[in-house]
């Protein structure tokens, strides 16, 4: 068993507060910015997938309209959430994720610019969400 005096313990203790404090934080963003399942909204709607460009308008002048923040790099912020979704993604495949986790790809080929949303994968993935309070 690990003994601490006192003043290392007070710091043990304030760097575990730090850290709840820190993921839950993490947590909250996650909640204020959904950025996956705002992705799915906008393309459950275009079966054929819908360009890029649109569905990062389309999500800004959302989150515009609803007061929402949007990130000063927004366009990018969007686009690491695709990618960290995306099967067609280098950073999907190389992240180790399941392929239940790969929501979107390219319906016509990698670098097209249209992205699409697997609406197989999309209730199971949501419903795991709720689960786990995210």
């Amino acid at each position: 068993m690990t003994t601490f005096n006192l003043a290392d313990l007070e710091i043990h203790i304030d760097d575990a507060f730090l850290e709840f404090r820190r993921r839950e934080e993490v947590r909250r963003l996650r909640q204020r910015n959904p950025w996956a399942a705002d992705l799915i909204r906008q393309l459950l709607p275009y079966p054929q997938g819908r360009h890029r460009r649109l569905v990062i308008s389309a999500l800004e002048a959302e989150r515009t309209s609803k007061g929402l923040p949007v990130p000063k790099q927004f366009e990018a912020t969007v686009q690491s959430a695709y990618n960290q979704h995306c099967l067609d993604s280098a950073v999907f495949q190389k992240s180790g994720r399941s392929l239940s986790e790969g929501l979107f790809y390219s319906p016509h080929g990698k670098g097209s610019g249209y992205w699409a949303v697997d609406r197989v994968k999309v209730p199971a993935w949501l419903r795991s969400r709720n689960a786990r309070g995210e």
